[in-house]
């Protein structure tokens, strides 16, 4: 939302009504700001590894050799964001999965954006601290899915 001297307004709304477009689509999905709970836990996840995550987690960039695609255009496809796929680095042999499904402890990207460790952590650069609320809610995504992985 923008906010016009009539009001706010959602962008596309506008441009509308500018004549800059002839319709506004209806199936536009995009990022959301993460930490707007009356969004879907899973938009809203996908929406900040987006900003956090994809940066490194795209082809030709440091992390290209992971399986994970954090764009959230890619995100769509679970095995993207790692969902029940084996780890290519171990931390721990306990984390049996990039994202364990209804398992934070065997998930390593939950282990990762819990560590400090400049080897370990998630992302690798510009952090020094956990981002709590984001692991929180991490971790109430991973919780909120269907059965485990097999």
């Amino acid at each position: 939302m923008f906010t016009y001297p009539e009001g706010a307004k959602d962008q596309l709304s506008r441009w509308v009504e500018e004549g800059y477009l002839d319709h506004k689509p209806n199936d536009i999905v995009s990022t959301v700001d993460w930490t707007d709970t009356s969004k879907p836990l899973d938009l809203r996840v996908r929406s900040y590894v987006d900003i956090n995550c994809a940066h490194c987690h795209k082809e030709g960039s440091h992390c290209d050799y992971m399986s994970m695609r954090f764009a959230f255009n890619e995100t769509g496809n679970p095995q993207n964001l790692g969902i029940c796929v084996p780890p290519q680095e171990h931390p721990s042999p306990s984390l049996t999965y990039i994202v364990a499904k209804r398992n934070p402890g065997r998930s390593a990207l939950y282990y990762r954006i819990n560590s400090v460790e400049p080897s370990e952590r998630m992302p690798i650069l510009g952090r020094t601290i956990v981002h709590e609320e984001a692991v929180a809610m991490v971790k109430d995504w991973i919780n909120s899915m269907d059965a485990p992985c097999q």
